[in-house]
């Protein structure tokens, strides 16, 4: 949320950079389901036996998903207000995720990320003392970055520690071995993000400069103000007012009274 808000801001369009942030989040989200789906379905993993029982019943699920998106496609009456902001919505996702133009490129950075944290899972475990074969830990590894995508986290801590020690546990591997392994993958985690300091302390130094400069840069003087050779200053005892304006102006302005000598008018007040 901070980073599509800020985004929006730095674009001036909050809407747009919102949007743009959350179309990125569900390319990353998308490309992890489909390529959990793949290794969980046909690789040997905790969730492979379960998940042969549970097939069917997904099948009918998504046939009867399907069923209904093709019944509201074909209704053809008036569209309401907001059926027609969502199909603007969801042709904007198409635009920006599945299109000739953007497709490729959202396939391809997907799929390197993706290959990026379970090159990180790898190497947790073999820090943890996890011996196991690439092909053992790769659906290890999917099941905790899923574990990770549920919005029940903090910074990814909580939901992944406790699946992969489940994981773990049921492949055989011993379930203090896979929360040991969560804990060090969210301590490289924390030290991949850590170069990013680097901007913010260049930010940071950058907008203290500024603001330094600012306030050092000398006040202009008389004979340099904005009308050219005319004095900046202005004499303010030239330019007072006189006496008998200041009690024109101090009584009340519906009085009947005159006021210097002549009879209060609309005018005068």
């Amino acid at each position: 949320m901070h980073r599509a808000v800020r985004h929006g801001q730095s674009e001036g369009d909050l809407g747009r950079g919102v949007k743009a942030v959350v179309l990125e989040r569900a390319a990353g989200q998308i490309a992890l389901f489909a390529a959990g789906a793949v290794v969980l379905l046909t690789m040997p993993s905790p969730v492979l036996d379960e998940a042969r029982h549970i097939a069917p019943l997904a099948a009918l699920a998504a046939v009867g998903a399907l069923a209904v998106l093709l019944a509201l496609r074909m209704n053809r009456a008036a569209p309401s207000r907001r059926g027609r902001k969502l199909r603007g919505v969801l042709a904007e996702a198409r635009e920006g995720l599945l299109s000739r133009r953007n497709g490729p490129g959202v396939i391809v950075s997907s799929v390197v990320v993706l290959a990026g944290y379970v090159a990180m899972f790898v190497l947790a475990a073999r820090v943890a003392g996890a011996t196991a074969s690439v092909a053992v830990l790769l659906p290890l590894a999917v099941l905790a970055l899923l574990a990770m995508g549920l919005p029940l986290n903090v910074g990814g801590w909580g939901p992944r520690e406790g699946v992969t020690a489940w994981a773990f546990g049921a492949a055989g591997l011993g379930a203090g071995r896979g929360l040991a392994v969560a804990v060090v993958y969210g301590v490289l985690s924390l030290a991949a993000s850590l170069p990013g300091l680097i901007v913010l302390v260049a930010r940071w130094y950058t907008g203290l400069r500024g603001r330094s400069r600012a306030a050092a840069a000398p006040a202009p003087g008389p004979g340099h103000g904005p009308t050219g050779d005319y004095p900046s200053e202005v004499s303010v005892e030239k330019y007072a007012p006189k006496e008998s304006a200041r009690l024109a102006r101090s009584s009340f302005p519906f009085s009947a009274e005159p006021s210097e000598g002549r009879p209060m008018t609309p005018e005068s007040v």
